[in-house]
């Protein structure tokens, strides 16, 4: 199973297109989004990958019931989601979250720092995907996962 990961957005619809046309063909089987649409019609946008989508709020989500209409799947952090064995955890903002209280979990994806990363913390893959906007940094980026490897690849747009 492969899993698109992504974060900030913020409404920048030419980058959202742009991702979704770098993610295609990848065999994605989720979309995960870390926060920060910002508008209903970004959400609608990543809905185009034609895969199941699920994600957190940010802190710059205003549209909140919009947003929720267009993907359900968005909930207030922390979201938890099980496939193929692996528990993902995902939030917007981590430093407002205290990992120790959610248990064993095995990738942990956030964003608001507009800063793509990967390291693990222990047993814990740490992914921020970067800003899919790149509104901050000038790099559009997203992290394709494949749980059955591990492997973890960036992918700029």
């Amino acid at each position: 199973m492969k899993l698109a990961l992504v974060s900030d957005s913020h409404d920048n619809m030419d980058a959202i297109r742009r991702a979704v046309a770098a993610l295609d063909g990848k065999g994605i089987d989720l979309l995960l989004h870390a926060g920060d649409y910002v508008a209903p019609f970004a959400v609608k946008e990543w809905l185009n990958l034609g895969v199941p989508m699920a994600g957190v709020f940010g802190n710059n989500d205003g549209e909140r019931g919009g947003i929720v209409k267009a993907c359900a799947g968005i909930v207030r952090p922390p979201l938890f989601v099980e496939r193929e064995g692996k528990r993902i955890a995902v939030v917007h903002d981590l430093s407002r979250h205290d990992v120790e209280e959610w248990g064993s979990v095995d990738v942990i994806v956030h964003g608001h720092t507009h800063r793509c990363g990967i390291d693990r913390r222990g047993e814990t893959l740490m992914i921020n995907p970067g800003e899919s906007c790149g509104w901050l940094t000038g790099r559009s980026t997203a992290v394709v996962l494949d749980l059955a490897s591990g492997d973890a690849e960036v992918i700029e747009f």
